[in-house]
């Protein structure tokens, strides 16, 4: 019987002759039993074949796969010979490499999945490109753990001395950080005893500072971060002179984990009167006796950045500042009491001023007010500097508005970069304004206080039009607002707010007539502006033509004292980088 005849040959059961019964529960009788048993010969045959033939070709395709890919990995090694990656220059791909060391934190550390050892890693071509490149090695971070055993310390000296051996004479940027913590406290009792354990972490820390002393000539970055003691050994065995050093970093170990000793004076003290092209100064978590900086041994009239990460009166900061006429940079943590400055500084090359300023006084609002004005303006009063270019200020103050600008008497005329985190009064921030004249950068962060955020009339006097064809800040380029606050009590009028319409407008006019460039708004809460469907599109349309926009309000989670989520514990919780703690939602 030809298939084509064959009711069987689609297979199909509902050609079977026992349709009616499959799928149900029908037990079959001896007789239906024996037709079934008959009926299913032919099919179990079929199957059989097509087994057998499935087995065939499924060895042909394995076959033709295997010669695939032989043939495909005979084409790829050749063609890997003319990659394009293979003509560049030793050269140009060393500097591809240098481009690739990390910027943030600036000192190399020896990871194998980073620059610039993964560079090591690829194949003998890049290898040895790395490993000739003095430019990849000149840089790196050293950890020595207390608790380090000897062989272990033996093989990361081993390394960085190879390492720092590769920078052939290129000046040096180091990065040296001691633990602190007591081996004692956390190693099992039974390995080691106490005296040994010190013993061992002492003859440890002297291994790796005389590994590093025959590079010291060419030390040009040091960030020091140790504890007193190791201090003291890194200066008995250092040389004399550090004859390239322009910038020191230091921390005491000690102090960032609670360990606070009596010291005449800071253990790294001697170290500055080896340095004699110091520039650079960073001190952080240092004590130094009655807070008298100016009095550390370094040669204060090189100094043309400093950073001191401690609270000092204003009578203090103008102390330093009259030891560092060529200053071009500072930073200070500043705590406001009694003492107020009256000394002058004229630095003419500070380009670059960065304060910090709090105080524990007691009292009230109108009270603190005035308290800050005279403290903040007698300090700023007393630096004269006409070349300012970066202004960065902060004040978290509870309840504190500050009504007048305390910034009156500098000369802000060049000025390009201000940064403020403190809550301005809304005439504040217009004198703000107006003495600024060639700002580029903008930041303002209002830090929680309700009453006064950024008002229609400020942006007003940003915004091109018609009435107000030049308009302040024409050179603006980047403008952020975080923690722009929009306060529940309803008796705030608008008009003491940010309304979409200026704030449109104002994006549009600086977008045709100047070279914004970015805008971060974060609102804080509701009411948050609302934008009408033209002003969205508007928005949307000045993003898509390059304009660097984000606008977000600031919600709080629905349930923020019971968290519950299906991944809870998981993974972090997951916020916008312009949300703080508590989560933004976009609006643009």
């Amino acid at each position: 019987m030809s298939e084509s005849a064959n009711p069987l040959s689609s297979w199909k059961t509902e050609h079977s002759p026992f349709a009616s019964v499959i799928g149900t529960n029908h037990v079959p009788s001896t007789v239906e039993l024996k037709s079934l048993r008959a009926h299913l010969v032919h099919p179990q045959f079929e199957l059989s074949r097509l087994e057998t033939e499935i087995d065939r070709v499924q060895t042909v395709l394995g076959d033709l796969l295997s010669k695939k890919q032989q043939i495909g990995n005979y084409i790829e090694a050749h063609r890997a010979l003319a990659s394009p990656v293979r003509q560049i220059p030793p050269e140009t791909l060393a500097e591809i490499f240098v481009q690739c060391l990390p910027t943030e934190p600036l000192y190399p550390s020896r990871n194998l999945n980073e620059a610039p050892l993964i560079f090591t890693m690829i194949c003998r071509q890049w290898r040895n490109v790395a490993i000739t490149t003095p430019r990849l090695w000149n840089s790196l971070h050293l950890f020595l753990p207390s608790q380090l055993s000897e062989e272990a310390c033996s093989r990361r000296i081993a390394g960085a001395t190879m390492w720092l051996h590769r920078s052939g004479s290129l000046p040096l940027s180091i990065s040296f950080h001691g633990s602190a913590i007591l081996p004692h406290s956390w190693m099992p009792m039974a390995d080691i005893s106490d005296s040994e354990s010190q013993a061992m972490s002492q003859a440890n820390m002297d291994s790796m500072i005389r590994s590093l002393m025959p590079f010291s000539d060419r030390f040009r970055d040091v960030f020091l971060s140790l504890s007193a003691q190791s201090f003291t050994r890194f200066n008995k065995l250092s040389p004399s002179l550090f004859p390239s050093l322009v910038s020191l970093r230091v921390r005491d170990e000690d102090i960032q984990f609670g360990a606070i000793w009596s010291w005449d004076i800071p253990a790294f003290s001697p170290l500055l009167s080896r340095m004699p092209l110091l520039k650079t100064l960073e001190i952080n978590e240092v004590l130094v006796p009655d807070k008298k900086f100016h009095l550390l041994p370094c040669n204060w009239r090189n100094i043309t950045n400093i950073a001191i990460k401690d609270s000092l009166a204003p009578v203090k900061v103008i102390a330093i500042l009259a030891e560092t006429p060529w200053i071009q940079s500072i930073s200070f943590l500043i705590a406001l009491g009694d003492d107020i400055a009256s000394t002058v500084v004229h630095l003419k090359d500070l380009v670059e001023m960065r304060l910090s300023v709090f105080s524990s006084q007691q009292m009230g609002d109108e009270a603190l007010d005035r308290f800050f004005e005279t403290q903040v303006t007698s300090l700023t009063n007393c630096i004269q500097c006409f070349a300012l270019r970066a202004l960065d200020f902060s004040s978290d103050w509870p309840r504190l508005t500050i009504s007048k600008w305390p910034f009156s008497q500098l000369q802000l005329h060049a000025l390009e970069t201000l940064n403020l985190a403190m809550p301005l009064a809304p005439n504040a921030l217009t004198e703000c304004l107006s003495q600024t004249p060639n700002l580029i950068s903008f930041q303002f962060k209002t830090a929680m206080w309700p009453k006064f955020p950024l008002r229609d009339s400020h942006l007003s006097s940003l915004t091109f039009s018609l009435n107000n064809p030049n308009p302040m800040w024409p050179r603006l380029q980047n403008i952020r607002v975080l923690d722009q606050i929009y306060a529940l009590d309803q008796s705030i009028p608008p008009s003491a707010t940010t309304s979409a319409k200026s704030l449109t407008t104002f994006l549009e006019s600086r977008s045709q007539n100047t070279s914004l460039k970015t805008c971060d708004i974060l609102y804080h809460a509701e009411p948050n502006p609302s934008f009408s469907e033209a002003e969205l599109s508007i928005l949307q349309n000045l993003k898509q033509n390059g304009l660097k926009l984000r606008l977000h309000v600031q919600v709080k989670p629905s349930d923020p004292a019971f968290p519950d989520s299906p991944d809870m514990g998981i993974q972090p919780p997951r916020h916008s980088g312009m949300a703080g703690h508590i989560g933004a939602a976009a609006l643009i």
